[in-house]
Parts: C-alpha cells; structure tokens; sequence
C-alpha cells in the first residue's frame, strides 16, 4: 500500500542552453539593485561568467566580483565573503560555479540578513535552522553537485576542518549547460561521480518515496550512458546537456530523500586524506550499491536497469550486486578514478575514519539498513579492499 509522504522543489528552475542571460532581469524582479557575485578564482578568469555579468549590467545593476573561493570552503572563509559584500552594499548574491561557489553564495545571503551572526551559529548541529537571507540565484557550471535545487549549504569547520551544514536555498536556479563546456577532464569526472553517487544513495535511502526515486533513477540513466562521451569529448553539447539534467534530477531527488553512507565515508575520507570530493565519491560507490541491494534486492533490479544491466531470469543477490559493482567500477575506471590503496591509503588508517563519519554527517544513518560504527568499519574495509577499480 502507498503510503504517505512529502515532496517538492526548493525553488523554480530555469534551465537550458542560454539561460543564464535572463540572470539579471531575475534579480532585479526580486528588488536587487547591487549584486554580489561569488564564482571560483579559474572561471571567472576564463571568461566563461562574462555573459552573467554583463546581463547584470545589462539590467542596470552594480555588482562585484567576489572569487577569493577555495574547495571546500570554511566557516571563517565565508564569513570574509559575507563582510565584503556588507561594504559593498549588496542586496543580492548570485552563486555562479562548482560547489563551493554555491556553498558560500548561500552563507553569504544568510549572513547578510543576519548581521553579527557567524556561519555555525546556523549549523544543522544546532538543529534545522531556517534563517533569514537575502534574495538568491544559484548557477552551477559544472554538473555535479545538485547544490543549485538543495537546501544544503555545506562548509567546514576551520579549527577542525570537519565538514558541516547549513539550511539554505536559492530564489531561483538557473542551469545553463553551455556554461558546462569548458569543465576540465578531471572535473566533468569527478563532478560526475558525485552525482552518480547522489542518485545511487538518493534512490537507496531510508526514507525513499516514489517522486525522489523516479528522478534518480532517470538521472542514472543520464549519466551512466553520457559522461564517458563527456569525459571523452567536453564539446558534445548533447550529453553535456544531458550530464547537466541529471545533475540537477539527482540534485531534485536527494533533497526530497537523502544522500547517506556513501556520502557519509567520503566526507570523511576527503578531509582526512585530503582527496577530491567527487573521486571519494568514486571510492565508495560499489560497495554502497552492493550494500544497498543486500538490504533489499528491489534495489539491486531497479540499479540493474538504470545502468542498462540484462539480468538474468532468477537472478540472485550476489549475481545482481556484482553486475551493478563492475558496471560503476567500469565507469569509474574509464573516468581515471583511483581506489584508496592506489592513494597509498593504508587499511588501518581508512578504517579508523568509521567514526568521524558518524560523528560528522546527519546522514549517516539514512541508508537502507541500519548502521552501527562497527558497520562503517566494515564497509570501509571493503572500500579499501579493492585494488584497482
């Protein structure tokens, strides 16, 4: 029997090949008159936010430029970002970028609206926290992290560098997939991965309902059929478009679920060992899938077919987990992915980071089945097992 549950969007979408040059008649409709804008150190100097920025001015606007942006951005970063858009007298932020960008658009719109507070106060440790901010448009350009349609804002403690969380999402999202061609190699793959690794938990967690799974499952197919054409040639604009969508279905789908051990392990495992998010996503994916289908082999059918995996008529569990796992390790092989061994990681140093992925995550137990710290140990050992993908 279907039972109850809630879904949504966080926000209206705009999306397809040149939208992102209605940017600034959207902020002045929601009363903007100064924008600040957050994008990363690279893109900003390639010239690929130029069309942004002149639509803002374009539409009669002042804005700055803010692209002092690191990876994984800490609390005490974005609270400088926060104070130069307070001398500047912005009245709304446009996050144009990867992740991070987006993470510290979101706290900055926060902060502004609540003047004398820090990033934490807003923490989700202090509890779900929905804070006042100022008016907010979110851009990716690269497909991978859903943080345009989340409402996650996701930034680091500076003393302790351990990852945490703030509720906050934009007015308006805005994905325009030309703004995705010039994604260097590395990055199209491991913005891919971690959007593979939403979807894959998105459609695996606890609390899954029929709207979150329909959309990662269908992102699945996205990227499990287009980011090898992406990985191998970043001018195809048809399956950038198509790696964009998924982005931002699997993005859809994991705010209306969750995302949950495999994100949880590679929270951790990237700030201890200070790997790249989107390939620690890599680094967890088959075993949280083979995970997921012991937990209930209805995920492992619905996976298969995702991935385009022919099961065979009475299949059994193992056979099914092994075809997902070997279908993913492929792709991540393909995409030039890395297993913790080959970082020279050793399994007593991995293992130990079980903790701190409880510790650290509220996700950590939104997976199929229930976990324990002796759980995460021993699917982190299992992660480390893999020699090579």
């Amino acid at each position: 029997m279907l039972r109850n549950f809630e879904y949504g969007l966080e926000c209206p979408i705009i999306f397809g090949p040149g939208s992102i040059l209605c940017v600034g008649e959207r902020l002045k409709m929601m009363g903007g008159t100064k924008a600040f804008v957050v994008s990363g150190p690279n893109i900003s100097r390639s010239g690929l936010i130029d069309s942004a920025l002149n639509a803002i001015k374009e539409a009669g606007m002042e804005y700055m430029l803010y692209n002092d942006v690191k990876p994984d951005p800490l609390d005490d970063a974005c609270e400088a970002a926060a104070e130069a858009a307070k001398e500047f007298g912005a009245d709304c932020v446009l996050g144009i970028g990867g992740g991070s960008p987006q993470d510290v658009a979101k706290v900055v719109s926060v902060l502004l609206a609540n003047p004398g507070r820090n990033a934490l106060d807003f923490s989700l440790a202090n509890g779900m926290i929905r804070a006042d901010r100022i008016p907010l448009i979110i851009a990716p350009t690269a497909s991978g992290t859903g943080s345009e349609v989340s409402r996650i804002a996701v930034l680091s403690d500076h003393k302790t560098h351990a990852k945490d969380a703030i509720l906050c999402s934009g007015d308006v999202a805005i994905f325009d997939p030309d703004l995705t061609m010039s994604t260097p190699k590395q990055t199209t793959a491991a913005s891919g991965f971690d959007c593979l690794s939403h979807a894959i938990e998105a459609s695996t967690a606890f609390n899954l309902n029929p709207f979150g799974k329909l959309l990662a499952l269908h992102a699945i197919k996205l990227i499990v059929n287009n980011l090898r054409k992406c990985y191998d040639n970043g001018a195809d604009k048809e399956a950038r478009a198509n790696m964009a969508f998924a982005s931002n279905l699997a993005g859809i789908a994991f705010n209306n679920t969750s995302v949950h051990i495999g994100h949880a392990i590679a929270h951790e495992i990237g700030a201890v060992f200070n790997l790249p998010h989107g390939y620690c996503c890599a680094i967890t994916g088959a075993e949280v899938a083979k995970h997921a289908i012991r937990a209930d082999i209805k995920h492992g059918y619905d996976l298969a077919e995702a991935m385009g995996i022919e099961l065979r008529p009475g299949a059994e569990t193992k056979e099914i987990y092994d075809a997902v796992a070997n279908e993913l390790e492929s792709l991540y092989r393909y995409c030039g992915a890395k297993t913790l061994q080959e970082y020279g990681i050793s399994r007593e140093d991995a293992v130990a980071c079980a903790e701190g992925a409880i510790e650290h995550n509220i996700f950590w137990d939104h997976g199929p089945a229930r976990m324990s710290v002796e759980s995460y140990r021993d699917i982190i050992g299992k992660i480390w097992d893999h020699k090579t993908f």
